[in-house]
């Protein structure tokens, strides 16, 4: 609806916007950043990578990039725990429907199940899948809790929201108004990634209280396991095309 000017702005997962410009989805890379500060280096507007990457989504999709956030770690929820992929062996997990995560569902040993978020609660419900992933501040706030008693913190996507606007209303606005818009965009931006940062303890509490068993390296969670065997599907997918991408964001480190 961006991309056809039927709304202006919008904000979005780096992968969903792949949807539009292929090359966008790679910022959503399993285990692609060391911490949040190397994720918030490669999205920053001045790196090399952001500045790649919205050419062309500018070029393709008539989409300007404003700014974005940290939109949280995603982590794997399910009916029953795992410490290593082999225990997830014939789990069926959600996944947005997108390539890249079933990759990362598929790397962490379960089946992915390619579901509209809409649709994610009723699945778990009447069992038609059993678990998903998700950052803790979306899993509390769904409420998954009330039909998925365990949280695996595996860590495998960083992820940032992406604040766009559809180019042709930009240009239609005056420079002050531009200016304005530009500035409240970053502003907005950096207090969403802290109000998300400071949140995720709490949150993770907040689950706990509410009585979801918490499986974390403490508790046996293998997480280079499980990054390992994300990283080489991922890179046996996407390598060849994303190489020089998964350059530029590593030599952000």
């Amino acid at each position: 609806m961006a991309a056809a000017g039927t709304i202006a702005f919008t904000h979005q997962t780096a992968a969903t916007i792949g949807s539009l410009y292929g090359d966008f989805a790679v910022l959503d890379t399993p285990y692609a950043y060391r911490d949040l500060g190397h994720l918030l280096r490669v999205v920053d507007a001045s790196s090399p990578v952001m500045a790649r990457l919205s050419e062309g989504l500018l070029r393709s999709a008539g989409l300007r990039v404003l700014s974005t956030f940290y939109f949280g770690t995603r982590q794997l929820t399910c009916g029953r725990p795992a410490r290593r992929p082999e225990d997830l062996a014939g789990v069926r997990v959600r996944a947005i429907p997108f390539p890249l995560y079933e990759t990362a569902v598929e790397g962490l040993g379960a089946t992915a199940v390619p579901i509209d978020w809409a649709q994610t609660s009723v699945a778990l419900a009447a069992g038609a899948i059993d678990g998903q992933e998700n950052p803790v501040n979306i899993v509390l706030s769904s409420r998954l809790y009330e039909h998925q008693p365990y949280l695996m913190l595996t860590g495998h996507i960083q992820a940032a929201e992406i604040l766009v606007v559809n180019e042709k209303v930009w240009q239609g606005l005056p420079r002050a108004s531009r200016e304005s818009i530009a500035r409240a965009a970053r502003e907005s931006c950096e207090f969403a990634t802290r109000a998300t940062e400071e949140s995720e303890e709490r949150d993770l509490a907040a689950l706990r209280e509410k009585g979801m068993k918490v499986i974390g390296p403490k508790e046996g969670l293998d997480v280079a396991a499980f990054a390992s065997r994300v990283s080489a599907l991922v890179a046996a997918r996407f390598g060849s095309r994303w190489k020089t991408y998964f350059d530029m964001i590593a030599a952000l480190r």
